[in-house]
Order: structure tokens, then sequence, then C-alpha cells
């Protein structure tokens, strides 16, 4: 399997997963080719770079491609990327696996229409 390039940020983000229990339910894939055959294969796309980028296409391409987003707070992203309306936000890494646990439980119910509204948004 692909991992991303920082090898000890990767084994960051596998150790917050599993210690929120979510190491079966999230694939870390690294670098990927295709983009648009990959963002047709996932219902959730989680951008967590490890420095905040001014602006984050990868995650407007998610939108345009009507794919819930979730991204951290801060950075260009947030321009385009409203919490709770366009997208989910998050601060830190704690956040991030409450918010990924939540989202994987079903516990937040318009999870369908922040994504449709996403969508809206980037077109």
């Amino acid at each position: 399997p692909k991992v991303p390039a920082d090898e000890s940020y990767h084994q960051k983000l596998m150790t917050l997963a599993k210690n929120v229990a979510l190491d079966q339910k999230i694939e870390f894939i690294g670098h990927v080719e295709q983009m648009q055959d990959f963002y047709n294969q996932i219902d959730i796309f989680v951008h967590c770079p490890a420095i905040a980028e001014p602006f984050g296409l990868v995650v407007a391409e998610a939108m345009g491609a009507g794919r819930l987003v979730i991204v951290r707070d801060g950075g260009g992203i947030t321009d385009f990327v409203q919490h709770g309306r366009t997208g989910l936000t998050f601060s830190d890494r704690r956040d991030l696996g409450l918010l990924l646990k939540r989202v994987l439980r079903n516990e937040i119910p318009q999870l369908e229409q922040i994504a449709t509204e996403g969508h809206r948004h980037i077109q």
C-alpha cells in the first residue's frame, strides 16, 4: 500500500485512528495519480496536511465531485469550507478523531446535505 511521503506523520495518523478505534474504517492512501477515479470510489474526503495550505485544490475537487470534505480549520481552505454548511472542520488531531467517530457512527444527521451544499458552493 502507498503511504504519505512523511512516514512519521503517517504513523501519527495511524496511531490517532487506532486510539479512537477507527483503524479498520480508515485507509491512508498517500499519493494518487488519477484523482477523478479516486473521488468516484470514496464517500468522505479528509484533508489533513502536515502544514496549512493557502488553497487546497484537492479539497475543491472533492467538493466538486459531491464528496463530504473534512479539513483542518485554517489556511485558505476555510474560505470555502464552512463547518456544518459546506464541509466539516477540525482544529487538532484529537478534534479530528472525535469528528471522524461522529461521522462514521452517523451521529451528524445532515452529512448528505452538507456534501450537497459543498458541491453547489464550489460550482
